[in-house]
């Protein structure tokens, strides 16, 4: 596929798991078979979550399991075996904090952002929905949050998995957050920023961020983009359903089973079993294999 550019874009709040291998392994997965461009992006926005180390045995856990990153140089990914993640492919918002406040004035000149001194503890019975306290207060944009105006209406998308997904923002999320008080940048705008800004064409993820999607899409319709191709992947549960992840207490992956924990991956996502006996052997296979039509939709229990 022609200019296919992906990402993964872990959050350094610990160490990948087997749930965001499945992601990692999807993400990278289709931008092998597409002789796409795939690029590691760190999402540290959020530091009193982050853990200390946690970037470095991200990219070590990578590299173990033979996910580079890698940058414009090469004509396809297979042609990027390095023994560790190129340092030009790997992106971290910390760094970015002034593309995000240029995407903010974007909307600022456009009028669609307006100030909140609401704390959450006052929204806490209408949550996740804002019912517009301070919409109309003209309140100073300094010190308070930010939030973007959503107009009425459905925002859908094509996910190649789910299909057809509309949500109607306003009525279900209505303005929400951009910048926090504190000066945080929400996740919904550095990831819009970080898309356009990286020209990628074709975002991977996990399932549970299928409900964000449609608020993206409001900011890339405000900004005058396109949005890339969304492909949303199932996540990992755990035997109460909740979704596997370092805050339910998920081990680390253990780098030194690598082809295991890749050929989990690989059957969680519903694909044809590879009998590699290496790591190199196994993305040869998953080249020729990638299979997005055999991906399920259920909510799968980890083992």
């Amino acid at each position: 596929m022609a200019n296919y550019r992906g990402r993964f874009a872990p959050s350094p709040t610990g160490p990948l798991h087997q749930g965001s291998l499945v992601a990692a392994v999807a993400s990278y997965a289709d931008a092998l078979c597409n002789t796409g461009e795939w690029y590691v992006r760190i999402d540290d926005i959020d530091p009193p979550r982050e853990q200390p180390g946690a970037t470095n045995e991200i990219l070590q856990a990578l590299t173990a399991h033979g996910l580079f990153a890698r940058d414009n140089g090469a004509d396809s990914l297979k042609d990027n075996r390095v023994n560790e993640p190129s340092t030009t492919a790997i992106v971290l918002q910390s760094l970015r904090s002034s593309g995000y406040s240029d995407t903010l004035q974007q909307l600022i000149k456009q009028n669609l952002i307006f100030a909140c001194q609401c704390s959450r503890k006052s929204l806490a019975e209408s949550l996740p929905h804002y019912p517009g306290v301070c919409i109309d207060k003209q309140l100073p944009l300094e010190d308070h949050a930010l939030r973007v105006q959503v107009k009425e209406g459905l925002f859908s998308f094509n996910d190649r998995v789910f299909g057809l997904v509309q949500q109607d923002v306003a009525k279900e999320f209505g303005p929400f957050v951009l910048q926090r008080r504190d000066g945080l940048w929400s996740y919904q705008l550095c990831t819009v920023a970080d898309e356009i800004a990286d020209q990628v064409t074709h975002v991977v993820r996990g399932e549970d961020l299928l409900d964000n999607t449609p608020r993206q899409l409001v900011l890339y319709e405000y900004l005058a983009q396109q949005p890339p191709v969304f492909c949303h992947v199932p996540v990992v549960r755990q035997e109460n359903g909740a979704k596997l992840s370092k805050q339910t207490g998920a081990m680390a992956l253990d780098n030194s089973r690598a082809l295991e924990n890749l050929k989990s991956a690989w059957c969680f996502l519903g694909q044809i079993e590879s009998r590699a006996a290496t790591v190199e052997e196994f993305w040869q296979f998953v080249e020729k294999s990638w299979d997005t039509t055999r991906i399920p939709t259920g909510r799968a229990v980890t083992n």
